[in-house]
């Protein structure tokens, strides 16, 4: 969304060298992902650099609202950087590496995830192009998301030996019906459409119409009444009525009686014996997700359940440092980001008590929690 960007007057070197960017204007404190070679993917400058802006808006009385864009076309934000934490965490596991490394990296970003949570500004996100993983932390967890056309969104972390973490217990677990765990148990991509069947977009907005938005925002007089009420009549003056019909919707009693939480290994086998395209696709993609990590996954979305979310992203961060030690991580990475292979060979199996695996890692923490 690089014509947004240029509403702020962002000079040209900050623009081609600093992966975040934030600048006030009007009443809008404006933070733009500019990482657009790697698809907005977050890295630890990246995260400290937003959690900074976010306090510097937050104490500002002329910022009313925050927004967040995207420099890219392509991605709103494709997760984290999960390359080089998995590097580190293989270097602490074979020859005692510091470990500070992805200590500090899940800290920020959890706690970042948190001020999202608790901001008391209006946050809206423009998620236009993918979003994933670490996207989804620092979008969800806000009071307002636009959705355009062009938005896509998964939770793929099984997929890498990891978990769905970022307030994923939190966000999955709230989700009518089946949907929560069919996304975090088979990391399925699903649509701008599906995004607003599933409640994760409160706006939707044809991509042409965010520049207009964004000016109209910067332009407008805040003082005249109460933020979020102008905030809320402009966005629904900007937004599309219709929203195009969801592929999920006339799933929904499939899907809740398929990933009825009753059991993993019931899921499993209801899934191996369904017909349906849908069904075949999510009981291959659980056939080649890491064992260990679907079966924490569907441990802690039970766990997060009725839960506040500091509760929940305090155990998110017992378990990542749970799997920096686990070589599953590793080898999802390794097979998806370094030598692409896309054909891990995960070393943990089926069969065993989710809930018994899902206590083990929790109780296996002997670091400082998160301070949330």
């Amino acid at each position: 969304m690089v014509e947004a960007v240029k509403l702020f007057q962002i000079n040209k070197e900050d623009f081609m060298t600093q992966e975040i960017l934030a600048e006030k204007k009007g009443g809008v404190g404006h933070i733009v992902l500019n990482r657009p070679q790697a698809l907005n993917a977050l890295n630890y400058e990246m995260i400290t650099a937003m959690h900074a802006a976010l306090d510097d808006f937050e104490s500002d009385d002329a910022v009313k609202m925050v927004l967040v864009t995207s420099a890219s076309d392509k991605a709103f934000c494709a997760g984290g950087d999960v390359k080089s934490i998995a590097i580190a965490a293989k270097e602490h596991r074979d020859v005692g590496g510091d470990p500070s490394a992805f200590q500090e990296f899940f800290r920020a970003e959890y706690e970042l995830n948190t001020k999202i949570h608790t901001y008391e500004k209006p946050y809206v996100s423009v998620i236009s192009g993918i979003c994933m993983g670490g996207g989804m932390g620092i979008s969800m967890h806000g009071s307002h998301r636009i959705l355009t056309e062009n938005a896509s969104f998964a939770m793929p972390e099984v997929k890498i030996g990891f978990f769905p973490d970022v307030g994923g217990g939190a966000l999955l677990s709230r989700m009518d019906g089946g949907f929560g765990l069919y996304l975090g148990l088979t990391g399925a991509h699903i649509n701008a459409a599906d995004m607003m069947y599933l409640k994760l977009g409160t706006h939707y907005m044809d991509v042409k119409g965010v520049d207009h938005l964004i000016e109209k925002l910067v332009t407008l007089d805040w003082s005249r009444s109460e933020t979020l009420s102008v905030l809320n009549s402009t966005l629904a003056n900007y937004s599309e009525d219709t929203v195009p019909m969801s592929d999920l919707a006339p799933l929904k009693d499939d899907i809740k009686q398929s990933f009825d939480p009753d059991s993993l290994d019931k899921i499993l086998e209801r899934l191996n014996s369904h017909e349906q395209d849908w069904a075949v696709k999510a009981s291959k993609a659980l056939q080649k997700a890491c064992p260990l990590s679907v079966q924490i996954a569907y441990a802690h979305y039970l766990a997060s359940k009725g839960r506040e979310f500091e509760e929940i992203i305090i155990d998110e961060y017992r378990l990542s440092q749970f799997f920096m030690h686990e070589g599953e991580f590793y080898e999802g990475v390794r097979a998806l980001l370094i030598d692409k292979d896309n054909a891990p060979q995960w070393t943990t199996s089926y069969g065993e008590d989710p809930q018994e695996i899902y206590t083990h890692a929790l109780e296996s923490f002997d670091g400082d929690d998160l301070d949330v």
